[in-house]
């Protein structure tokens, strides 16, 4: 069985482990974890009740994506689909040359001069549009500076607008000795520490380093293309 996936179609058998278990934890587990980030959010609502519903939603997404965004950078690095749109521009030129027509026909038609004409048509048009897509895909120009924890920072910068939406309170990054004391700051916390407890120590920086973005007009996280820029 092959499923779709950000660079294309692959077995089940070529993708991460991960693929098929996206939280990586059991029910009990994040049952825990949800139970957990739901009394520190409920702390920052004066004990309204929260929708836990979006909370439920809101990690699991935050936390999918933290998942698969660097494996999906990784795959598209890879892409050289680009390369092929030159050489069909050359290709569909020569389909198009008139003078060329006997020999294409007789190729794709099988004979049937016809059925050549209907299929050299499709043939074109399947190749330019191919084309189009594949200029479109050039590799992107890489920052010169890229930070290290920068999927750290887009899963912060993601769950710091989860929490504002969720609370109705602006997220704040206040740290003692790194523990965290601003409601906000524990909230990511508690999420980080059981989805991957070795970011622990770059957590206050990421966090503080949002809280400033965000003051500057940034919305880090995974909200597409934008969001993954503001987090550079």
């Amino acid at each position: 069985m092959n499923e779709e996936v950000p660079g294309g179609s692959r077995g089940t058998e070529e993708l991460p482990d991960w693929w098929n278990d996206w939280l990586q934890m059991t029910p009990e587990q994040f049952s825990a974890l949800l139970e957990t980030v739901r009394k520190i959010a409920e702390q920052a609502t004066s004990g309204k009740p929260l929708d836990i519903e979006m909370l439920r939603e809101s990690i699991v997404y935050a936390i999918q994506w933290y998942r698969v965004d660097p494996w999906v950078e990784a795959e598209i690095d890879k892409m050289t689909i680009h390369e092929i749109a030159a050489p069909l521009d050359v290709v569909v030129a020569a389909l198009r040359n008139d003078a060329n027509s006997g020999v294409i026909f007789n190729a794709l038609g099988g004979g049937d001069f016809f059925e050549g004409i209907r299929r050299r048509k499709t043939l074109v048009a399947d190749l330019e549009r191919l084309a189009a897509l594949a200029a479109q895909h050039s590799p992107a120009q890489k920052p010169k500076h890229r930070p290290a924890a920068l999927n750290l920072r887009r899963l912060v910068g993601h769950l710091a607008n989860d929490w504002q939406v969720l609370t109705g309170n602006p997220f704040k990054s206040d740290w003692v000795c790194k523990e965290p004391i601003s409601l906000g700051a524990q909230f990511v916390h508690a999420i980080v520490k059981v989805v991957d407890p070795s970011s622990l120590p770059q957590l206050p920086t990421a966090t503080r380093w949002v809280v400033s973005a965000r003051l500057r007009g940034k919305l880090p996280g995974y909200f597409g293309g934008a969001g993954r820029k503001d987090a550079i």
